[in-house]
């Protein structure tokens, strides 16, 4: 087994950022009186849940139906964007800005600039990690509930399930794209804080397009924008217990950027 110092010098940087990466997460988590799961969040939580169901029950079929009927040209805007919410416009780039920040030398840089690199380096790392995470749990929710697709609308109806089914045409709630949009948002929520109030909706709208483009009920898309922000908050207060990327303040859900 090679020892350290036989390591090619051109991988130090990859090496040693990865080692400190793993030494900064295998910290026991400090002792505050933040939990990673909160209160508000499980109101948020059941919220949703409670918009979904009600959605599922009274207004998915009716709100499909018009836009099929429809032909406004705003749904033909939101069904060209709706790729905006798959995974691999996020997942690709925020490997790749880990990977070169993690290649570069940062012994060259001044303080001031390892501390930029370091903040892009944890949070291209978060926001892999919170597209991909929620990507891998949302695909396995869609097993167990197996809903039937927007496009087996006639054949089945609006609230039809095959619970176990593996495939495309049984994998409609909750949606996927909805999830990953759900991740993004919460993440520039945290990255722009006095810009929350605009991200939130902007966020959800594209999760939305998703209807437009008859690919998922309203219900889905509650559903899967409510998990990947779940998912991204309980992931960032995971990070903020061990003060890695994000700090936790006392009765605040919303962890800051260290």
């Amino acid at each position: 087994m090679p020892s350290g110092q036989d390591t090619p010098r051109k991988f130090w940087p990859i090496t040693s950022s990865i080692a400190r990466a793993r030494a900064e997460l295998e910290k026991a988590p400090l002792h505050l009186e933040a939990s990673v799961w909160t209160r508000p969040m499980t109101v948020f939580a059941l919220s949703a849940a409670a918009v979904a169901a009600v959605l599922m029950l009274m207004a998915d079929e009716k709100a499909l139906r018009a836009v099929i009927a429809s032909d406004w040209q705003i749904f033909e805007i939101m069904t060209a964007i709706t790729n905006v919410g798959k995974s691999d416009r996020y997942l690709i780039p925020a490997a790749l800005l880990f990977l070169i920040t993690a290649l570069l030398d940062w012994s060259a840089y001044r303080q001031k600039a390892k501390a930029r690199l370091l903040r892009l380096y944890g949070q291209s790392a978060f926001l892999f990690g919170s597209v991909a995470g929620s990507g891998i749990l949302v695909n396995l929710i869609k097993i167990p509930i197996g809903r039937a697709r927007p496009k087996l609308l006639e054949q089945f109806g609006a609230v039809h399930f095959e619970p176990l089914s593996v495939g495309y045409d049984f994998a409609s709630m909750p949606s996927g794209h909805a999830t990953t949009m759900g991740a993004v948002t919460l993440a520039f929520m945290l990255w722009f804080p006095k810009l929350r109030w605009l991200i939130l909706p902007v966020g959800f709208i594209l999760a939305a397009t998703r209807i437009a483009a008859k690919a998922h009920y309203p219900s889905d898309v509650v559903t899967g924008f409510a998990i990947g922000m779940l998912f991204g908050l309980c992931f960032s207060r995971w990070l903020g217990k061990r003060q890695v990327v994000f700090g936790l303040t006392k009765d605040v859900t919303l962890p800051r950027i260290r």
